[in-house]
């Protein structure tokens, strides 16, 4: 993020797809991206969970999906950066990944594919009332899927992307 911030000194600080600023505990770490002479902010949830960003192969379609989410407005706060599609395939809902968090959703427990309220029964079984408290599971699931660093704010993952440091100095 520092690097980002010499780069862009008049540039909001928020993330390009929930359009919130800085580090939040729910959407995670704010990570600045970078392709080729292209850059773009996204929270650590926020872009893990786009469909077209797998974080164990690399961060490769970030900037795909933040200008995809541009066009797309969220089914319940109607922002835009809507870019997590309930998976029933008929249905055009999209959510923030806050927002899918807020209707019960937990991507901890049940996956990448989400499924909206009214299309939930599609995926094998009721929302336990568990799955509806803001818990931060998906801290884990993240780290399992090979997201984040060491724990000294070191990217790890050798992923095409070169992700500009997060570090918030």
């Amino acid at each position: 993020i520092a690097v980002f911030r010499r780069m862009f000194p008049n540039h909001s600080m928020c993330c390009q797809l929930c359009n919130k600023k800085g580090d939040t505990k729910r959407e995670g770490d704010l990570y600045g991206f970078r392709k080729g002479n292209h850059y773009t902010l996204a929270h650590l949830h926020c872009a893990s969970f786009c469909p077209d960003v797998h974080p164990e192969k690399g961060w490769g379609n970030i900037l795909k999906e933040v200008n995809r989410g541009k066009r797309i407005s969220c089914t319940m706060c109607k922002q835009p950066g809507a870019t997590i599609g309930c998976s029933s395939e008929k249905c055009m809902n999209s959510y923030h990944y806050a927002c899918a968090k807020f209707t019960g959703w937990s991507f901890m427990r049940r996956g990448r594919n989400f499924f909206c309220g009214k299309h939930r029964h599609e995926a094998g079984s009721s929302v336990s009332p568990s799955d509806s408290d803001y818990k931060d599971d998906d801290d884990d699931m993240a780290m399992a899927a090979g997201v984040g660093g060491d724990g000294n704010g070191n990217d790890t993952n050798s992923n095409g992307m070169d992700d500009v440091n997060n570090n918030n100095n």
